[in-house]
This record gives structure tokens, sequence and C-alpha cells, in this order.
């Protein structure tokens, strides 16, 4: 008798742990899941100098050639012009010979940016680089 109780409680041991174990798992695959996107090795930042900004804002995102290379992230009024913070993936190597435009997603009715490219040679954009945009 004495032996069976021991071999549940044991049971009950493992099977607390085994749970345990199931929890850090998932709490790990959710964890990484939700900052994969953001994790800074995958982005870098460029500056977007404008004048105006009509209905950009934090979160527009940034288009070339029909894909989304980054976003906006922070948007600053300067003394006399406006400077945005952006992320661009790193899988996108952008050249320095680029126009940069505003565009009305007519669909989602947001404003966004567009980048259009000479052609894609070097030199290519550098983390911490400034735009000045039309």
């Amino acid at each position: 008798m004495k032996e069976s109780q021991e071999l549940i409680i044991e049971k009950k041991r493992y099977t607390k742990m085994g749970l345990i174990a199931i929890l850090v798992l998932i709490f790990t695959i959710v964890f990484l899941n939700i900052t994969r996107e953001t994790m800074p090795w995958k982005y870098y930042t460029v500056y977007i100098q404008s004048k105006d900004i009509k209905g950009l804002q934090k979160g527009s995102p940034i288009f070339c050639n029909n894909a989304q290379v980054g976003s906006i992230q922070k948007i600053e009024l300067k003394d006399n012009y406006i400077l945005m913070t952006s992320t661009i993936s790193r899988k996108y190597k952008l050249p320095t010979n680029l126009t940069i435009r505003m565009k009305m997603d007519k669909i989602k009715k947001r404003e966004l940016l567009t980048i259009s490219v000479g052609t894609f040679e070097p030199p290519f954009l550098s983390p911490k680089d400034t735009i000045i945009m039309d």
C-alpha cells in the first residue's frame, strides 16, 4: 500500500514537471513569434526629411516595387522640416539613388510612402542615412 502511494506521488510530480515544460515551450514559441519582426538585427533605421507629411503617421508602411520594405516609427517636428524615423528590413538593399513620395492607398484609405529606384546598384543606404523627400 505504501509503495502504491509513493508511486502515485511520483507520477503526480512527473506530470507537474511535464506540464511546466509544455507551458515553458508554448510561452517561448509565442514570445518568439511576437518579437520576431521587431528584432533589431532584422531592420535598420533610416531618416526621412520632408516639409509636409499629409496623413502619414506612425506605422505607415513604406513600399518599393509593391513590396513593403519598412514603416515609419516616429515623426518629429523640427524647426523648418519634419523628420520621420523609419525602419527598413535588412532583406532589402535600397540604393541611394532613390526617390520617395507619398501615395494614398485607396483600398485601405491610408497614406503610405513609395520608393522609386533608378537602378539597384551601389552605393546602398546605410543605417542612420537621411533621405530628403520631394
